[in-house]
């Protein structure tokens, strides 16, 4: 709550000065509110720190452990400052492993490098938003540019081709 009214003092939003100014006895925003101005990082905290049934409940509409879950959060806000600072993405080991599901471990898959990542994302995304373009737009950015080596971020030969990206 702190870091949301840190966020909320920070905002220069109108439509949270006009909540403020029309809901005067209102302590805290509502959390279709709140969620615009916070950080994907503090929505990852917020996660992490909820109660453990309800954390559970929210990562089996992933279909996910809710370790798993929290740990995806905790990696993709990483990766997403990673590229917001301009740093090289392309053959760094992550800083922040994300847990994989145990299929993903048994099929060869590690966590040390993007290609968890964009599977992540691409898992999550199936799930949001079933009509993303996002898988294309990966496939059309690497294939514009063919002599950049996947295999530094462990990107298989045949990721093209494998069930989660067709």
């Amino acid at each position: 709550m702190k870091i949301l009214r840190r966020d909320e003092g920070r905002s220069t939003e109108v439509f949270i000065g006009h909540y403020r100014a029309k809901y005067t006895s209102e302590t805290e925003l509502p959390v279709w509110m709140a969620t615009e101005l916070i950080s994907f990082g503090s929505l990852s905290r917020m996660y992490e720190h909820l109660r453990t049934g309800l954390r559970k409940k929210i990562a089996r509409e992933f279909n996910l452990p809710q370790t798993v879950f929290v740990s995806w959060l905790h990696s993709l806000t990483a990766v997403r400052n990673v590229c917001a600072h301009h740093s090289r993405l392309w053959n760094r080991e992550l800083a922040v492993k994300p847990k994989l599901p145990t299929a993903w471990k048994t099929n060869g898959i590690e966590n040390e490098r993007f290609y968890a990542i964009a599977m992540i994302i691409q898992t999550l995304l199936a799930d949001i938003s079933p009509d993303s373009q996002w898988k294309e737009r990966l496939k059309a950015c690497f294939n514009a540019y063919p002599t950049v080596n996947l295999r530094a971020m462990h990107f298989p030969a045949d990721w093209q081709a494998l069930p989660l990206w067709t």
